[in-house]
């Protein structure tokens, strides 16, 4: 390169530039590799493979994808690490280190006064902090870990949805998690969305694997122990359930023989609803009363409506028209969840477990 260089007139400016285009160019080789091996794979496959069975090749696949991803929550780690020692905490970083930096007697005290958030964070946070130190590294360790739990937890959930795949989909989701821009920027915060996040992906797996008729009374018990967690660790884990149980009446009710399978399902909730019972009340009274100088008092119907707005449009409208508009993504959703009914009532409940119908 260097001969090169001083042939045609170019001099490269400094090795770092060299450096990450050779790291780029490794990076372009190994996965147009990896996905040469899967195509090879996938077209000399047998012609006919029940889902619940690769015995004869799961081994080598599950190798490969093992591989493939650690190298991903190497590369995770990697950019969710990058400087983060000598980035200062903000403001709102600094008052959650502020509110865990106190006994526990103290900690639970003012977790019951008027609040924002639910406790789960800030008591966990409290018991890392005790262990790890107080410094800004060691406060934001907790949110990094959960961050780069993600692609594990991605790598099951696409193998569980997609098992012809042999985890192909879980891996180029879990390469997405991995180079997310906000997730990173989350897994770099020393808040409790990451935590959240991680909560939330336990409980849609475990509640695929219910409806799939798949993992035992573990799955169940999974389920309500994620489920209640998340819910505790922020109350917008509310729309995480009320999503599976429109999955669940949509999937399972036009079927025969659901009596037994929906009675378990409910049940599961009432477990879950009253384990959340004793915050949910204070929840109510805390929320309701919150306000600050620049956070106005906010009612629960109000929130709803902000949440709505905010994961559908975002601040790109009014909040006046966005609700309208919010309201035609319901729309979509049933219409497109209606279809599926409707197959449901045709074809029986042969159709309940199989994870390509879900």
């Amino acid at each position: 390169d260097r001969a090169a260089g001083s042939r045609y007139g170019y001099r490269p400016r400094c090795n770092c530039a060299r450096a990450y285009l050779s790291c780029l160019q490794g990076g372009a080789i190994f996965w147009a590799q990896s996905f040469q091996d899967w195509r090879q794979f996938w077209e000399t496959r047998p012609a006919r493979l029940p889902w619940y069975s690769f015995r004869s090749m799961r081994g080598e696949i599950l190798t490969k994808s093992f591989r493939i991803l650690v190298l991903l929550l190497l590369v995770a780690f990697a950019l969710r690490m990058y400087n983060l020692p000598q980035v200062s905490l903000r403001a709102d970083e600094a008052v959650t280190v502020f509110d865990v930096s106190t006994d526990w007697g103290t900690l639970i005290q003012k977790l019951g006064t008027p609040g924002p958030h639910q406790p789960l964070y800030y008591l966990l946070l409290h018991g890392w902090m005790r262990l790890a130190g107080d410094s800004e590294l060691a406060s934001r360790y907790l949110s990094l870990s959960s961050g780069i739990l993600l692609l594990p937890l991605v790598f099951v959930l696409g193998r569980r949805l997609f098992p012809r795949d042999l985890g192909a989909v879980g891996l180029w989701a879990s390469l997405l998690v991995a180079i997310n821009p906000m997730l990173i920027l989350d897994a770099r915060d020393n808040r409790m969305y990451p935590l959240l996040a991680v909560f939330n992906l336990l409980s849609v797996y475990f509640s695929l694997s219910i409806l799939q008729n798949r993992g035992g009374w573990k799955h169940w018990i999974g389920y309500v122990a994620s489920t209640t967690l998340a819910l505790y660790t922020h109350y917008l884990a509310a729309f995480i359930v009320i999503t599976e149980n429109i999955l669940w009446v949509t999937l399972i009710w036009p079927l025969p023989h659901r009596k037994r399978r929906v009675a378990r399902w409910f049940t599961a909730q009432a477990v879950a609803g009253l384990l959340f019972a004793p915050w949910l009340f204070r929840y109510m009274t805390v929320v309701s009363e919150f306000s600050t100088d620049f956070l106005p008092l906010v009612k629960p119907v109000d929130m709803l409506r902000r949440a709505l707005v905010g994961l559908s449009l975002g601040r790109s409208v009014e909040p006046e028209i966005g609700i309208l508009i919010s309201f035609g993504f319901l729309l979509t959703l049933g219409l497109g969840l209606w279809p599926r009914a409707s197959r449901s009532r045709n074809t029986g409940a042969s159709t309940a477990g199989s994870p390509a119908e879900v």
